[in-house]
Formats: C-alpha cells, structure tokens, sequence
C-alpha cells in the first residue's frame, strides 16, 4: 500500500515538471516582494515561490544568467541558481545609504547609492566609487554596452527635478542629462536602442512609463494613470510593471494593455525585479527536490 502511496505521489509531481520545463523555454520575471524572491514566467505561471529567502525586502535586483545579485540592507549579496537557498556571501559591504539601483556588465556591478554611483567586481574589489556629476540622489539605473544610465531625483515630490544622466563605464560622464522634466523616475529598462523611464509621479494614479530613444528624444507615452508603481522590466516588445499593491501589470511596447493583472498578491515594499533565462538544469534540480520534498510530506502523513 505505501508503495502505491508513493507512486500517486511521484505521480503527481510530475506535470508540475512538465509545466515548468516547458516555461523555462522562455524568459522568465524574478520578483522580490517583501524579501521572498520569486520566479514567475512572463505568460503568467507562478513557477517557484519562494525561490530564495532574504530576511529583508531587496532593493535592487540583477542576473547574468549564472548569479543572481541582490542590493539588500548595505550590501551586494550573490546567489546562485544551483542550490541559491544554501549560497550566498556579501560581495561589497558598506555602501552610505544602502544600495539601490544595480546593473551587471561582464564582471562588474553598477551599484547607485545615497552619496553616487560605485562600480565593484563580483568578487567584492572596488573598481571605481568616485563617478560625480549627480544633481540629487542617484536611483535607477540601466546599461547599453558601454554606457551607464543613470536616473536622480533632486527632491522626488517636486516635478521637473527627476534627471536621467549618462555616463561611460569607466565613470566619465557622457550626457547630463539627457533626459529632464522627470518627478521620480525609479526603474529604468534599455531594448535596442530605446530606453523606457518609469516614473511615479506624484501621489496617486500619477505614474507613467515613457520611452526614449539612447540619445534622449521622446518617443512615446506607454502607459499613464499607474497607482503607485514600483518596478519594471522589459522583455522583447512586453514591459512588465509591478505596483505597491502587488499587483504586476503588462503591456506591449507599442503602448496596449496587454493584462492589467498578470500576477496579483505579490505584496511588494519595493518591489525590485529582473528578467532572466533561468537555466533550465537549475530548474529540474530545484523542482526535483520539491517533487521528492512534496513526496516526502505524504509519505509522512500516510503513515497516521
């Protein structure tokens, strides 16, 4: 009888593989909300939550594929996808303010803080924490090749303070700003050569996603009318929005509405989250281990 037991069990494991392999095929969204990292397919399929526990809400996120990077508390922490429950170490400790903003290139990590902007290698060595020319506090940030972009905001309740400047890798500042007239702008995203701004705006139903070409020139208005947005990132021609309501939104590029409410009851504090190809091996140990975790709580309760 318990070998049945345990065959239904594995039984029913299995096309919760099958979902999830079939999703790693594509780009997949992780998610902080409130220090619980999740990892959701772009189609809407919740695939592993939680997927790494914090202790604390992130506030920025990035993955080169391999790693995952979170800006948490003071400090860069690294995880890995093989195991990243058990695998973490501080990469850099010690930034004023916190951490915020967080972009990957090669083997450096952009980092925005309260006093600038820093640039560190994924072992923890200081490349470069002198970047200058910030009007405000630096926030947001994103990367196209050799060029930082990076968003400020002088006051973010005063309109027309929010900038976003741009600068090369190597700290030299290119452009500033190249984008002005901003309220809060607090998550950047580069596809091609365009460059999307998702800016807050003032208190309530304010918030907005433009987009730019890499030079500065406005395109188009993507969205308006968001309540409290917190994060975005683009995936092809979708972008993805998450609110403090939890809830995360998509539309297309060309500014359509695609679902006003892909996931909801994420419950977000800041919200941070990333696109990545979460590698499809990493996938079948962590939900080999939840099958033979799952199996195991029934094979517990079968025996009372």
């Amino acid at each position: 009888m318990r070998s049945i037991r345990s065959m239904a069990a594995l039984a029913a494991a299995i096309p919760i593989l099958g979902i999830l392999k079939t999703a790693a095929a594509q780009d997949d969204l992780l998610v902080d909300a409130n220090g619980y990292i999740g990892v959701y397919s772009t189609s809407g399929q919740t695939l592993i939550r939680p997927f790494i526990v914090l202790g604390a809400p992130a506030l920025g996120l990035a993955s080169d594929g391999s790693n995952i990077y979170v800006a948490i508390d003071s400090s860069i922490r690294e995880y890995s996808y093989a195991g990243a429950q058990g695998i973490q170490f501080p990469v850099y400790t010690g930034f004023s303010g916190g951490p915020a903003g967080i972009a990957l290139s090669g083997d450096d990590i952009f980092v925005t803080q309260a006093n600038g902007l820093g640039e560190y290698t994924t072992s923890g060595q200081t490349v470069n924490n002198s970047f200058t020319g910030f009007i405000g506090s630096p926030d947001a940030l994103a990367i196209s090749g050799d060029d930082l972009f990076v968003a400020t905001a002088l006051a973010p309740d005063i309109v027309g303070t929010g900038k976003i400047g741009e600068y090369n890798t190597s700290g030299t500042l290119v452009a500033g700003p190249v984008v002005s007239g901003l309220t809060n702008p607090i998550s950047l995203a580069i596809s091609g050569s365009d460059l999307f701004v998702l800016d807050t705006g003032l208190a309530g139903p304010n918030g907005v996603i433009n987009e730019y070409t890499l030079n500065g020139t406005f395109v188009t208005q993507i969205a308006s009318g968001l309540t409290q947005p917190l994060s975005m990132a683009v995936d092809g021609s979708d972008i993805f929005v998450l609110d403090e309501a939890g809830t995360m939104s998509e539309y297309s590029t060309s500014g359509t509405e695609l679902n006003s409410a892909l996931f909801t009851g994420l419950g977000s504090e800041w919200g941070p989250m990333t696109v990545t190809d979460l590698p499809e091996p990493a996938l079948a140990t962590l939900f080999s281990a939840a099958a033979f975790l799952a199996l195991r709580r029934r094979r517990s309760r079968s025996r009372f």
